[in-house]
């Protein structure tokens, strides 16, 4: 593909949506779910939707070179896992924007639990914690803007880290310190790791910088109590899939009860090659978090049925979990569900 060529990422749009029906119909859901994100990719790239080309191009170009390789690992007689090719197709997605696949409840399903324990009792919120934050965040936005240039990353990665740990310090939320607590730990994995971070990665800290306004605005207590469940569990999937050992980094493994969930399963290498057919423990792991995706969606079909179906925003809203929905159950196998 060459700028100017868009009729060329159309040509590959096409033949990708081939691929993608001739998987399903054999089912080899994994390899149809990445087929799918490169498609989607591709069909943004062509309408121009993306704000960075060369690096959809990149994700683009890995998935064209990461899938037969997977194709041939399954016709060898390996297992059809979709989770082996989950950091691909979160990077596919992050090109374009959209939710990653990370925030499924295949991924720390009891945090939604430690997270509602976490009540934001009234009082609790530091007060002086929206100026603290606007004094810090040009400090913060300078380190985050060089990382993303791949500017003097190490001192980059290390002002991100300063900020975190002095907003942490002074945190009065239960929430706000597990939130910061991930985020200073995912700085010290990507400065630890000598490879180039995800494209999904850096996003997030923008994210967080949301949060931040968020707090500025609304102060920490209120702020807390819309609680970004999405973007801790995306912090934690890179988290869960380093092998660190740093004291910082093994305490928020523990502490959002990551060590005995999905860290071997997400990891690369030869933990996820083994993985076989989903298995009952780990059907089990997800049931609860996707029967609770499930009923949430029913009660708020029931509100739009019941109330003014004028309001379409109620319907469209339930888009985005019902696409988690469908994600969670392609990445335990069951890709014939997802596409139901």
């Amino acid at each position: 593909f060459a700028e100017g060529q868009q009729n060329r990422l159309d040509e590959c749009a096409g033949l990708l949506h081939h691929v993608h029906g001739a998987l399903e119909m054999v089912q080899i859901f994994g390899g149809a779910m990445l087929a799918d994100e490169m498609e989607r990719l591709a069909r943004a790239m062509s309408d121009g939707q993306v704000k960075r080309p060369e690096a959809a191009s990149e994700a683009l170009m890995l998935g064209l070179v990461q899938l037969p390789a997977y194709l041939e690992k399954v016709e060898a007689g390996g297992a059809d896992v979709p989770l082996v090719l989950l950091p691909l197709m979160n990077d596919l997605r992050a090109a374009r924007e959209a939710p990653l696949v990370s925030e499924t409840s295949l991924f720390a399903p009891k945090l939604n639990t430690l997270i509602a324990a976490e009540t934001v009792r009234p009082g609790s919120g530091n007060r002086d914690m929206p100026r603290l934050i606007h004094h810090y965040r040009t400090q913060y936005h300078r380190g985050l803007l060089n990382w993303i240039r791949n500017q003097h990353v190490s001192a980059s990665l290390g002002l991100i880290r300063d900020v975190l740990d002095v907003l942490n310090s002074a945190a009065g939320t239960a929430r706000f310190r597990r939130l910061l607590d991930a985020a200073e730990a995912l700085t010290i994995v990507l400065h630890e790791d000598e490879e180039a971070p995800s494209l999904a990665v850096k996003p997030l800290f923008g994210k967080l910088d949301q949060v931040f306004k968020r707090v500025i605005d609304q102060g920490e207590e209120a702020a807390m109590l819309d609680f970004p469940v999405d973007l801790l569990k995306n912090l934690l999937y890179y988290i869960a899939r380093s092998n660190s050992h740093d004291p910082a980094v093994l305490a928020v493994k523990q502490a959002a009860d990551l060590v005995n969930t999905f860290s071997d399963q997400a990891n690369g290498g030869a933990a996820v090659a083994a993985l076989g057919a989903p298995d009952r423990e780990l059907f089990d792991a997800v049931g609860d978090a996707l029967a609770q995706d499930l009923r949430d969606v029913k009660d708020r079909l029931d509100l739009y049925i019941r109330g003014d179906r004028t309001q379409l925003d109620r319907l469209t809203g339930l888009a985005q979990p019902i696409q988690r929905i469908g994600d969670t159950l392609g990445m335990v196998g069951r890709g014939d569900l997802r596409t139901r």
